[in-house]
């Protein structure tokens, strides 16, 4: 298990330039926007407008911070997210437009490279003892509302927990100091590395 700190997360230029994302983990590391297998990342949405075009990729997002947000999806119609639904998924390479519900937002961007990779996020609420299940190459969880203890080492509110199957990780007690909101990241590769 490797905790990433959110102080050691990039923030970078939104691929449309209309405002700025903040880089969890990618994979090849140090992968740009066109050549990423998969991607993990946060963003500040705080005006309406269009979501940035990735061809090939698919694209799940859920609500960390705000009320919510609308995103009208070509050929697919308008998806809600809010801080009690489930995150949405929707083809990258398809025109998507925002708008917020009532202010800024902050969502999770989960995004794989089509052919290459598959990932599904879900979201849990913890308070105390929490069992994180690597069930996928890789796992990753974000942890938002407090910090705790995960393999003897400690972690912050907003750092993410990251395990290997390739290194035989397998499942992980996390002891939690407050509530938490837990989003939780399963990635598969689809090709050999």
């Amino acid at each position: 298990m490797r905790i990433l700190h959110a102080s050691d997360f990039i923030v970078q230029p939104w691929k449309n330039g209309d405002g700025t994302t903040t880089e969890v983990t990618v994979f090849p590391a140090s992968a740009g926007f066109d050549t990423f297998d998969w991607r993990i990342s946060m963003a500040r949405v705080a005006v309406a407008g269009p979501f940035s075009e990735f061809c090939g990729i698919d694209r799940s997002l859920g609500l960390l911070e705000g009320s919510g947000i609308t995103l009208s999806v070509a050929g697919r119609g308008q998806m809600v997210v809010t801080p009690a639904a489930p995150p949405v998924s929707f083809p990258g390479d398809m025109p998507v437009t925002a708008r917020l519900l009532d202010g800024a937002i902050v969502d999770l961007n989960v995004m794989t490279r089509r052919g290459r990779c598959r990932h599904f996020m879900s979201r849990a609420v913890a308070a105390g003892q929490f069992e994180l299940d690597c069930r996928a190459d890789i796992t990753v969880a974000m942890v938002r509302g407090c910090g705790g203890i995960v393999g003897g080492e400690t972690f912050a509110d907003g750092d993410a927990l990251l395990c290997e199957a390739s290194l035989g990780e397998k499942n992980f007690d996390i002891r939690l100091a407050g509530v938490a909101n837990i989003w939780i990241i399963d990635i598969w590769s689809l090709v050999e590395n």
